[in-house]
């Protein structure tokens, strides 16, 4: 993503954005708006998936990082196996997922974390969700990096686009 969605083309000021994170049925979505501090021009783009790396640090400076764990009763394998479904990832993608289970296995924004706990419930297995401390490593890994890129969830092909 470029400086261009920080700085307006009319003046040269600095955006200042508000970033938001939602789910339709088991598709997260995404939006982000700003106005410009100089001259008020706005802005808005959204996406289906997860955000552009720069508004997720946005979202963490603003409400800080949350961790999934799955709760001790959990059967290790159909759990990645549901993990794998929700993701729409391929298996070698859940090896680092493997060894965490039952423990902290994930970790993105309230809503990303919100979002992977109710899928999962809705499963029948049980998650909870708490505050990470980015500063220590608990072994969970974050979802960011679990995605390939341009990845979005089953059955949304939306492209990000600027409004």
């Amino acid at each position: 993503m470029s400086d261009d969605l920080f700085h307006c083309s009319h003046c040269g000021g600095s955006y200042d954005y508000s970033v938001g994170q939602s789910f339709e049925d088991e598709s997260p979505k995404w939006s982000a708006s700003a106005g410009c501090l100089g001259c008020g021009k706005a802005i808005a783009i959204d996406g289906y998936g997860l955000p552009p790396p720069e508004f997720r640090s946005l979202t963490f400076a603003k409400e800080g990082a949350r961790e999934l764990t799955i709760e001790a009763d959990a059967d290790a394998f159909s759990t990645l196996r549901q993990l794998q479904t929700i993701l729409n990832i391929p298996v070698q993608s859940l090896a680092p997922l493997a060894k965490q289970i039952p423990g902290p296995v994930i970790w993105g924004t309230q809503t990303e974390m919100n979002w992977l706990a109710t899928a999962l419930l809705a499963r029948s297995i049980t998650a909870s969700v708490s505050p990470k401390n980015l500063s220590t490593d608990s072994g969970s890994v974050d979802l960011d990096t679990l995605l390939p890129m341009g990845w979005h969830p089953i059955g949304v092909s939306s492209p990000t686009s600027p409004t």
